[in-house]
């Protein structure tokens, strides 16, 4: 697997550093010109779970890795650099100001985890269908891969996936907003700063996420559900550039503040796994493991303008390997960093004209002064125990941080009216599901993920029939249906027909979608969207490739006892050799 990347992009060129053993190597693609490779002496600062949050490809980083109890670190305009660090006692500090030089002080730093966090009203349904999960711990863990910092043009955000704590900061060093989301073991938290508040993306191990948008007041704005969440970038005009995983990943454009889509998917063609966004939002850089495409915002929505093959820019030849004296060898590591050697290199773009605009230089490495102590009142903060409870959902957040009290505001909008005619199905709406065929192997489990609805009344029970060549032929075994807690297992086919049920799973009555009256405001949408989400089911059909070949698979569902058409899929399934 290949280590993690980082990017800077202007409109004059994209660098990507990527690290070896022994130092690594720089790609420069410049928007005119050829690609060049070059070494990198010494060790890359990179911190291991966060590409995002990265710095600069400028060459800087020496100083900052010399600073002890560095946690993360983000790159500022003007030439400023901000750091979170760790303190004595676990206490953690940001700080912000020139690139660290020897006998150069940071500008500013103060203390983060003093201020008393507002508690998130997380949209019902979403990730869990119960009471979410909410960590006890008021300060966040001071420890790298358990912190993010970011930047965005409405100030730095920072977020602790141990405790669900988010901190935005508008200017200088002390948080004006302090939110805290729910949160389990095993979860990822990223988040922006954004005019309204903070765009929080929270991730279970499982994969399934969310997109949430929060005001200052803890009220979600607008949300959208997936898997395999990746931290969306944030472009100019309150844009909101966001990654959906799948056979087709494809990127999405939203719109804040309640992420309603912007013009049409972007078929993307692989996995992002880095980004980096120009200093005006205009343009942007998305990379995988072997990929880059650069692309650009404009008025009518999203335009890529590149593509490049990492992997064949990696295993080209250098044009002056003597002068160049790589820190590793560049076909071997082409060889180390991809897992399909034969992937092929996605056509190619017409690039746009470019633009006068240079990397910033680098200084030359020095270890810099360390940061000043945070006050004597910070309490120690015990990082070994987290301990996560399940907390009764607040009906009112409590007060936001300046003081002001909530208690007076306005009831919630009611949630659109339940249907109450025969149970239904229907496509889940919360994420997109992938289209193209489905995958397995000869001799290994696979996973069909449908996600459902409730379309109708109330019901109990799913049935669910599987024919096709895929089951006629014998390419795979279809071993158990599941959906919440409920597992049924599933036999051998009769005369090519599998049939399962689910007779216990509960439906509950749906609603009318697009609803119907439109929700009139941004906070009616959300209590709109939260209450659709618990119409929502997420089944699970598991089985194993037997033989290889490519044959058509077919589900039909239906609620049993109901007059309703059932929901049919229908696709090719292709069990690769073993």
């Amino acid at each position: 697997m290949m280590p993690l990347m980082r990017l800077w992009t202007s409109l004059d060129a994209t660098i990507v550093d990527i690290p070896g053993e022994r130092g690594g190597v720089r790609l420069r693609l410049p928007a005119a010109g050829p690609p060049r490779a070059e070494a990198i002496d010494g060790t890359i600062t990179l911190a291991p779970h966060d590409p995002f949050g990265a710095l600069s490809a400028a060459g800087r980083d020496a100083n900052l890795s010399a600073i002890p109890g560095l946690c993360a670190a983000v790159e500022l305009a003007d030439d400023q650099v901000a750091a979170l660090i760790e303190q004595r006692k676990g206490a953690l500090v940001l700080a912000r100001g020139a690139w660290p030089e020897r006998g150069r002080e940071w500008s500013e730093s103060g203390p983060i985890g003093a201020q008393r966090p507002l508690k998130v009203a997380w949209p019902r349904g979403v990730l869990w269908s119960d009471i979410p999960p909410r960590s006890r711990a008021r300060r966040p863990v001071a420890r790298p891969g358990v912190l993010t910092l970011t930047s965005t043009t409405y100030g730095l955000c920072v977020a602790c996936s141990h405790t669900g704590l988010v901190y935005v900061i508008r200017a200088g060093v002390v948080p004006e907003l302090v939110l805290q989301v729910p949160v389990n073991e095993g979860a990822r938290i990223d988040a922006l700063a954004t005019r309204e508040g903070a765009l929080v993306t929270l991730t279970l191990s499982s994969g399934v996420g969310a997109l949430v948008h929060f005001d200052e007041r803890g009220l979600d704005l607008g949300w959208r559900g997936g898997s395999g969440l990746t931290p969306p970038q944030l472009l100019a005009r309150d844009r909101v550039l966001t990654f959906d995983h799948g056979d087709d990943d494809h990127l999405t454009l939203l719109a804040l503040p309640d992420l309603s889509p912007v013009g049409e998917r972007i078929p993307l063609g692989f996995c992002a796994r880095d980004a980096a966004v120009t200093a005006d939002g205009l343009a942007f850089t998305i990379a995988s493991e072997d990929h880059l495409v650069e692309g650009r915002l404009e008025a009518r929505g999203l335009v890529l303008s590149r593509r490049h093959d990492l992997r064949a820019l990696l295993a080209a030849p250098a044009a002056n390997d003597d002068d160049l004296k790589l820190a590793v060898d560049m076909k071997d590591l082409a060889d180390a960093l991809f897992d399909d050697p034969s992937a092929a290199a996605p056509p190619a773009i017409t690039p746009p004209p470019s633009t006068a605009e240079s990397p910033p230089r680098a200084p030359d490495p020095t270890e810099p002064e360390p940061v000043p102590a945070p006050p004597d009142d910070i309490e120690a903060l015990e990082v070994e125990s987290i301990e996560i409870v399940q907390e009764k959902a607040e009906a009112v957040p409590v007060a936001r941080l300046h003081g002001k009290s909530a208690s007076n505001r306005p009831p919630p909008p009611p949630p659109p009216r339940r249907r109450d005619d025969p149970p239904a199905l229907a496509l889940g709406v919360l994420s997109q599901e992938p289209i193209g065929r489905w995958q397995a192997a000869v001799g290994r489990e696979f996973e069909l993920v449908l996600s459902i609805r409730s379309a109708g009344g109330a019901g109990r029970g799913l049935h669910l029939v599987v024919s096709g060549e895929a089951i006629t032929r014998g390419l795979v075994a279809l071993t158990a249906l599941s959906a919440d807690d409920t597992l049924a297992p599933i036999g051998r086919a009769q005369a090519g027909v599998v049939c399962v049920d689910l007779p216990d799973l509960e439906l509950p009555a749906g609603f009318t979608y697009p609803f119907d009256p439109a929700p009139s405001t941004p906070e009616a949408r959300g209590v709109a969207e939260s209450a659709l989400a618990t119409t929502h089911r997420e089944l699970r059909l598991r089985g194993r490739g037997v033989r290889p070949g490519s044959g058509l698979l077919a589900l039909s569902l239906s609620v049993p006892g109901s007059a309703g058409a059932p929901l049919r899929w229908i696709r090719p399934l292709a069990v690769a050799p073993a």
